[in-house]
């Protein structure tokens, strides 16, 4: 018999997951979420019932995955009112199981970006980090987030917090970067776009091999006298120029510059 699950969310990660289980064959009762438009949305799309009053969430499903927000899963997560028995699972890399009172309860959290009008080209390629409340809903995860990807890693809270925070560093923190990049081209009349062939290439090099080889630039050889002009240059951006220093001073160490 297939598995029933409810989901509880309809943002960038519930919109990815959602359609990927009821790809696999995963049978979903009902969605829940406080945004009628997407909720309804992506209810239709994997043939769900939509519902924004807790209340109305069935307790027939076997597992509960909450996909909202980190405030959002801790409140509802502490609000909702459903049987003992059943599985409470969140997504969250930041959050333990313990937001859930339940004692079947379980984390799943795709280490991924997720963007709703992005497509996922191969969910095999991103890894699935999980944690349980016991040994048997320990394996029940296992199974379920094999539905998503092959890559599954047990990790503990104190694991996921690390790994959360090495992602903020190597995503979020780069992603910035590149959109700084992009701000000091466009205010001085330069294509962004201009960039793309040295990202592409920088990304392959990490790829290749590993950052701390790849990294290139004035920083990483010590020349301070051009650091400084680009400094110079940048201190009518109060913000830009702290961030140029900060960077820089941090790979100067690394290298021991």
């Amino acid at each position: 018999m297939p598995f029933h699950i409810s989901i509880l969310g309809s943002g960038n990660v519930a919109y990815h997951l959602a359609r990927k289980l009821r790809a696999e064959g995963i049978v979903i009762d009902c969605l829940f979420s406080r945004n009628l438009i997407t909720g309804q949305s992506l209810a239709n799309e994997v043939s769900a019932v939509f519902t924004d009053d807790l209340s109305q969430i069935p307790s027939k499903s076997e597992a509960y995955l909450f996909m909202l927000s980190d405030e959002a899963n801790a409140s509802i997560a502490a609000q909702i009112n459903l049987p003992d028995d059943k599985i409470y699972i969140h997504t969250s890399g930041s959050l333990p199981k313990e937001i859930f009172k339940q004692k079947n309860t379980a984390v799943m959290y795709p280490f991924q970006t997720f963007s709703r009008d992005v497509k996922i080209d191969n969910f095999s390629d991103i890894p699935i980090c999980i944690e349980a409340s016991n040994a048997d809903t320990f394996h029940e995860i296992r199974c379920f987030a094999e539905k998503i990807s092959p890559l599954i890693y047990e990790l503990s809270f104190e694991q996921r917090k690390v790994l959360h925070i090495a992602g903020v560093f190597a995503a979020n923190f780069m992603n910035h970067s590149v959109y700084l990049g992009q701000k000091i081209l466009s205010d001085n009349n330069i294509p962004a776009n201009i960039l793309n062939p040295l990202l592409k290439q920088s990304f392959a090099k990490i790829l290749a091999g590993d950052a701390y080889s790849s990294q290139t630039g004035p920083a990483v050889r010590g020349d301070r006298k051009v650091i400084e002009s680009h400094i110079d240059m940048l201190a009518s951006e109060e913000n830009l120029a702290e961030v140029y220093k900060v960077m820089s001073e941090s790979i100067l160490k690394t290298y021991k510059k």
